[in-house]
């Protein structure tokens, strides 16, 4: 299995502007971390090496490279994303679709969120409505989609879930080997 990159993030503020107000995120970056304990490593290896074959899969790679190709839900900003609700058309669009349905199927006790993304950083398929529909920003897509495998280096609370988990991501790469999206995922110990 290849090397994970790991880093920390920032502690700097970023804003989202959700219909007319500005909101801070810091709390999605910056909630209170915690050391990866020995057996729960032992866990994220194990779904870290998973991950990467998840990413081999032909539907995934598929839906990557249409949305890829495509740009994302047309006319979806990040902003149009965070108002939407649960059932909205196109939330529910990622979570129905066959990517979606192959994504929905891998959560289990320990990963409680998998989300495929484009090469922009777009939600494409994903097992529950993700809070924010593009990373192109943070870590776990930035290495990822350099083509390499990437864990987070504390447990921290998902900012989807709201469980305590260690974020992993995995490139997506068409037949040429070429990166066109990224895989990731929250592992949690399950209690």
């Amino acid at each position: 299995m290849e090397p994970f990159v790991s880093c920390r993030c920032s502690r700097r503020w970023t804003l989202v502007s959700l219909g007319a107000a500005l909101v801070p995120l810091q709390a999605l970056a910056q909630v209170q971390q915690q050391p990866i304990r020995r057996d729960m490593q032992v866990l994220v290896d194990r779904y870290a090496g998973l991950l990467v074959r998840w990413a081999e899969n032909p539907v995934l790679v598929k839906a990557a490279q249409k949305s890829s190709d495509e740009g994302g839900i047309p006319g979806m900003t990040p902003e149009r994303w965070a108002a939407l609700k649960p059932g909205a058309p196109d939330v529910q669009r990622t979570l129905t679709s066959e990517a979606g349905r192959y994504v929905d199927k891998l959560d289990n006790l320990q990963v409680n969120k998998v989300v495929l993304r484009d090469r922009h950083g777009n939600v494409v398929a994903a097992n529950t409505k993700v809070v924010l529909y593009n990373v192109r920003h943070r870590p776990v897509f930035q290495t990822a989609i350099r083509g390499l495998p990437w864990q987070q280096a504390y447990v921290q609370k998902d900012v989807t879930t709201g469980v305590d988990s260690v974020q992993i991501a995995a490139p997506v790469r068409n037949a040429a080997g070429d990166v066109i999206g990224v895989i990731h995922a929250s592992v949690t110990d399950g209690q």
